[in-house]
């Protein structure tokens, strides 16, 4: 079992002060990572307790309500995929992360950010090139569930290793959706600028090929300042690159799950749709959505992380 996360799990003697969305990400690590079978309220209580979160058994038992209510609300959206199954008393595993390779990156992402010391021990060098592959998985991931999802995707693909300049980005963006570029655009954007914030473009266009369709700039943010990102791409800056007949629209991708008043926060700062783990893996695309070459990519990423994370005696 994995230990309790060292940020978001707090003291809690008169009213719940735990971080909800964390802490069924904590169980549902413990089933996917640690291998564990099922998990009872009481093996979480008995951990609560002893690790002096609560004093109260019954007042624990009456915080695993809300968790167990949340790991239903999560199970129901993942139907038949979920790799867990919520009964009164028990949560049972189903699956482990390697049969579920992508739900599992964004379970252990933000698992990861609470938990710092439950990463490998990186050099600076390293950890850049950990966030910067972390980074180009969930945009595959993005990418990959919401064509499964029937939207149309093109991925910008931008890195330090794959670093198209602006002029060509936005010719590429500008051919997907059949707009012209704005005239001239250089006197507003520096064509030395790298993506200008822009990690996917998601659109619904229609068979007479005509201008005027959805269309959504999206940021995917797998990082812990993804909480810094939420402005961005800036649809002023889009609007004075590409000549949109219409005006195009923001979207946010992330691998955390969002309680109902989050999400709520999230969708009015980001002005757009936000999609966060469940919206990426709901009911309404195939199960088999995810690549094989993906899933190869993310197991082969996510290998050395859970090796090294630890448990408990």
């Amino acid at each position: 079992m994995l230990p309790l996360p060292e940020t978001g799990v707090r003291v809690s003697r008169t009213k719940h002060n735990s971080d909800l969305q964390l802490f069924c990400d904590w169980v549902e690590g413990c089933l996917l990572f640690k291998n564990e079978s099922r998990l009872s309220r009481t093996d979480i209580v008995d951990i609560l307790c002893e690790q002096a979160i609560y004093e109260d058994q019954m007042f624990a038992f009456e915080w695993l309500d809300d968790v167990w209510s949340e790991l239903e609300r999560r199970r129901r959206l993942l139907d038949g995929a979920a790799p867990f199954d919520v009964e009164p008393r028990v949560i049972t595993r189903k699956r482990t992360w390697r049969q579920v390779p992508a739900y599992a990156f964004c379970v252990l992402a933000p698992l990861l950010q609470s938990s710092a010391k439950w990463r490998p021990r990186y050099t600076e060098a390293e950890l850049a090139a950990h966030y910067a592959q972390q980074g180009s998985l969930f945009e595959r991931i993005s990418d990959e569930a919401l064509r499964g999802a029937g939207w149309r995707t093109h991925r910008i693909a931008w890195s330090s290793t794959n670093a198209a300049l602006l002029p060509t980005l936005v010719a590429n963006v500008a051919q997907q959706v059949g707009e012209p570029e704005y005239v001239n655009w250089e006197t507003n954007v520096s064509p030395k600028a790298k993506d200008a914030g822009l990690d996917i473009i998601l659109f619904r266009s229609f068979a007479d090929n005509r201008c005027g369709f959805p269309i959504y700039l999206t940021q995917c943010a797998a990082g812990d300042d993804w909480n810094t990102k939420l402005h961005t791409p800036r649809l002023g800056v889009w609007t004075k690159l590409i000549d949109f007949a219409a005006p195009p629209h923001k979207a946010f991708a992330l691998p955390h799950s969002l309680g109902a008043d989050e999400h709520r926060r999230v969708t009015v700062t980001v002005e757009g749709i936000v999609f966060d783990r469940y919206r990426l893996h709901d009911t309404s695309r195939p199960r088999n959505w995810c690549s094989q070459g993906l899933a190869k990519d993310i197991r082969t990423f996510l290998t050395p992380l859970v090796v090294n994370l630890p448990g408990l005696p």
